[in-house]
Formats: C-alpha cells, sequence, structure tokens
C-alpha cells in the first residue's frame, strides 16, 4: 500500500544485544485516510400526478443536496411527492416536499438543493385559497 505509513524501529541502548531486534526491517501499521471512504451519493425522485423527474450522482451537506451541475426545476411542481435513495440502500419518502431554492456555492462551483416538507394544513390551506380564487374568477367577483 502506496499510502501507508512506515516506521522503522530504533533500539534502545539495553536491547542492542537482543538479537530478536531489527533496526533493517520496517513496521508497518495501517491508518486509514477519512478521506478514503467513498462519499454517498444519492439519487433525488420527483414525483407529481403522471410525471416524474429523477436527480442521480448528488451528494450532502448537512440538510442540503449537493450538485455538480444546475439542475433543471422549471417543470417541478410547487409540491410534489420526493423519494430519496442513498448507497446503502436507505430510503425517505416524502409525500409533500417543496423546492425551497436552489443556490450555487461560490468556491466549490456546486450547486445546493433545499427542500422542504409541506403540512398537510398548508395542502389544506392552498387547497381553500385555490378554491376562493376559483370561486372569484367564476363569479366575477374581486377579493382583495
Amino acid at each position: 500500500m502506496n499510502d501507508d505509513i512506515v516506521l522503522y524501529s530504533t533500539p534502545f541502548p539495553e536491547e542492542t544485544e537482543t538479537e530478536n531486534v531489527s533496526t533493517e526491517e520496517p513496521i508497518e501499521f495501517y491508518f486509514p485516510d477519512v478521506h478514503e471512504k467513498k462519499a454517498e451519493t444519492y439519487t433525488l425522485k420527483i414525483k407529481s400526478n403522471n410525471n416524474e423527474f429523477t436527480i442521480e450522482n448528488l451528494s450532502m451537506n448537512g440538510t442540503n443536496y449537493v450538485s455538480k451541475t444546475k439542475v433543471d426545476t422549471i417543470q417541478w411542481p410547487e409540491i410534489f411527492e420526493l423519494i430519496v435513495e442513498s448507497d446503502s440502500k436507505r430510503i425517505e419518502h416524502y409525500e409533500h416536499a417543496r423546492l425551497i431554492q436552489q443556490t450555487k456555492h461560490n468556491q466549490t462551483e456546486e450547486w445546493y438543493l433545499i427542500f422542504s416538507s409541506v403540512s398537510n394544513q398548508e395542502i389544506e390551506s392552498m387547497k381553500m385559497k385555490s378554491d376562493i380564487e376559483y370561486l372569484s374568477m367564476m363569479t366575477d367577483i374581486e377579493i382583495e
């Protein structure tokens, strides 16, 4: 292994006459580098009605998913089902989620995707608002 740390044994003065001490052969110790561990990658599946969008090869930084390129989010609905799969076969499922923002990190040139779950109360409120706007449009009444 090329990256192993090799230590050489140096005998203490009182051990110089012992036959078992060798200064020629290295004692090898292996210290795994923390960066050797392959970073886990994630795949996101965005589902809504009959549409499905898949984003692969993402890493994670905190609670943000990180992409090496900008992700096209134009066609994503406001609220969607989000399924997160990882290399370790862990699956997270969010029935209602939204994209909060996608932002570019200036130093790393990577894109951060920030998601939020949406509560049932928020969905009911959005539906009620939509229903009111529809009724207003159909009856030609302006609501401020």
